[in-house]
């Protein structure tokens, strides 16, 4: 991975990044220098600048007009590294505290008329197409599929989302799907935007012992407990927006799946 691709990861957008290595290999050098030498609108260039500066990893001198900016300690970066890695942690946190809470109100989900419970293979194509139901136009999804093998086979699998891919693509809803490092993406898990799809992995090992997902003002989940599938999906606005955002942060962080050659 080249130094671009590791800012970005820690969650520079394209802009900051190309400012910070413009002023890494060149020193102090004005606004008006910076973006004209690298092409930016001016709007964008002191965007990127400001927020540089507001993480800490630019610094400037001089007055307004004069203005310079400049790297005084690249070592900087370590901070902003620890600040993924802390809001990581609370990700990884909170998702287990949500599907522990879940699972210990099990007996009480059922009689909430805003929670679907599903259970085995017949509850695992259920809880598919019930993200397809709604007014919404974005799926996103989070986990692995390692353990749905106990309940379908490779090729069941393959046959039955290349059929729900169809459903989804002819209610014009677009997927995003975030895995792991833990297991490798499939041809299904790719970029596609013919698929309006776009899938991608997280560099690290989440740990996920479940599969998320949201929709609108709903999220669900599917996991298995003492060999037997549960699938949940929950009306919750509130916690739906929680961890819609919390999503955003994993998949700014994630690389794209595109289809092995």
């Amino acid at each position: 991975m080249d130094i671009t691709q590791s800012l970005q990861k820690l969650g520079l957008t394209s802009n900051e990044t190309v400012v910070y290595l413009f002023l890494l290999s060149n020193g102090a050098n004005s606004g008006t220098n910076i973006y004209t030498t690298l092409g930016l609108d001016k709007a964008s260039c002191y965007r990127a600048i400001n927020s540089l500066f507001k993480h800490g990893l630019i610094n400037s001198s001089g007055a307004t007009k004069n203005q310079q900016f400049f790297i005084e300690d690249v070592y900087h970066l370590h901070d902003l590294i620890n600040t993924k890695e802390k809001e990581l942690a609370t990700i990884r946190n909170d998702f287990s505290e949500l599907i522990n809470s879940i699972e210990a109100s099990s007996e009480q989900l059922y009689k909430s008329q805003n929670i679907e419970i599903f259970q085995g293979k017949d509850g695992y194509l259920l809880w598919n197409e019930r993200r397809l139901k709604g007014n919404h136009k974005l799926i996103k999804e989070l986990g692995t599929r390692k353990f749905l093998n106990k309940i379908i086979s490779d090729k069941d699998y393959t046959s039955y989302m290349k059929s729900y891919m169809k459903k989804r693509i002819s209610k014009n809803i677009h997927m995003q799907s975030l895995g792991d490092i833990s297991e490798e993406h499939d041809d299904i898990d790719i970029t596609d935007p013919k698929l309006l799809k776009e899938a991608r992995t997280f560099p690290k090992d989440l740990g996920m012992d479940a599969f998320l997902s949201i929709f609108g003002d709903h999220f669900g989940y599917y996991s298995f407990k003492a060999d037997k599938f549960m699938g949940v999906i929950v009306f919750d606005p509130l916690m739906s927006k929680l961890l819609s955002a919390m999503f955003d942060v994993l998949w700014q962080q994630a690389n794209i799946n595109y289809l092995k050659k």
